[in-house]
């Protein structure tokens, strides 16, 4: 696994589950709910994240996994009919989840349900998780051989969406906070990696209005030290003025601190280059990324997303966190991280995980 939150996200981001038949093995809930919907597939298209020859469009091979993030991970799963209908039971009501379609044989993921905002910029609140007080249909979605993500409109599940606003922690709570992480399922080998790897963070929260409503941002950093190491800044203040110009009239920031990231002059430097130019060479987006904040009641989410292509080369880059807060010193938070490269990259690289852990406050 990666270090935490591995890339530094583009300016512009900033902006802008096993069982069958939908019985699964769903955890006990005293209010739960299902997810259903039709799943279509369609054809590999260009080079492809998935190399041709994959299962990846052979529904039979597939399941709908869908799993809570809680101390519980409840969890359900449903195979895909003949027509490719699911149905998804036993996820509590008004806790975050996140969705995924994953192979039988070994419950890799093959592809994530992300919930796509219409807006862009800082408005934008796409999310790999949702948290719902009802029942939903997703309706009609295709699993796309070579493309990780399955985007659902937000508007899909917006009578849905569960109204519960109430939260153990404010959006403010987490500024200038560490956390220590622990994995909910001591046995999952992919947390374990990453949780060994970024045992802590540190959150800086961001601020900024815009027409007179307030939006969020939060920095990541791979602990406090780190942040102190690199000269105490939420960003440079470069970085800041080209927010400020691309969002336009109505912008103002209200909490960041702006300045130069100190010690990054050279690879021997303790706070590493933003960008070295080698593998081998740690950099400062090793230790720190930046990200849209989406509040929803208790539930703090942020999705960071990169793909691209050169010349053959077709990549793509996640890293997703949403985070449930149950007490002012306790969270619940799903991590799901994506490392693909297709083979015009020189070698295939196809890298996910998905998992629950624990944030205990310092």
């Amino acid at each position: 696994m990666k270090k935490l939150l591995l890339t530094l996200v583009a300016l512009s981001l900033f902006f802008s589950c096993l069982g069958g038949g939908g019985s699964g093995d769903s955890s006990s809930s005293e209010n739960t709910i299902n997810i259903s919907g039709t799943m279509g597939t369609a054809a590999f298209v260009g080079n492809g994240l998935l190399e041709k020859g994959t299962s990846a469009l052979d529904l039979s091979a597939l399941k709908m996994y869908c799993v809570a993030f809680n101390a519980s991970v409840s969890s359900g799963s449903s195979d895909f009919g003949a027509g490719g209908q699911f149905d998804v039971a036993g996820i509590p009501t008004n806790t975050p989840f996140g969705c995924f379609v994953v192979a039988k044989s070994d419950s890799k993921i093959i592809a994530t349900i992300k919930i796509k905002d219409s807006n862009t910029g800082m408005s934008d609140e796409s999310s790999s998780s949702m948290k719902l007080g009802s029942s939903v249909s997703l309706g009609s979605i295709t699993l796309t051989e070579g493309n990780p993500v399955i985007e659902v409109p937000k508007a899909v599940i917006a009578s849905a969406q569960s109204t519960s606003t109430s939260s153990a922690m404010a959006v403010d709570d987490f500024h200038n906070t560490a956390w220590t992480l622990t994995c909910v399922d001591t046995a999952d080998s992919d947390c374990s990696s990453f949780v060994t790897e970024s045992p802590q963070v540190f959150f800086r929260i961001i601020s900024a209005t815009k027409s007179s409503t307030t939006i969020y941002g939060i920095g990541v950093w791979a602990s406090q030290a780190a942040f102190g190491t690199c000269g105490s800044v939420d960003m440079t203040t470069t970085e800041a003025s080209d927010i400020t110009t691309e969002e336009g009239g109505g912008f103002t920031w209200t909490q960041n601190t702006q300045g130069a990231f100190t010690n990054a002059s050279s690879t021997s430097d303790t706070c590493p280059l933003r960008d070295a130019g080698t593998a081998s060479t740690e950099n400062l987006s090793d230790y720190y990324t930046l990200n849209k904040l989406v509040i929803s009641g208790s539930t703090f989410s942020l999705n960071d997303e990169d793909s691209g292509t050169n010349g053959s080369c077709e990549y793509y880059h996640k890293t997703a966190l949403t985070m449930n807060s149950v007490s002012a010193t306790e969270m619940y938070g799903s991590f799901e991280t994506a490392e693909i490269k297709s083979s015009g990259c020189g070698s295939v690289t196809d890298d996910r995980a998905s998992f629950v852990v624990k944030f205990t406050k310092q």
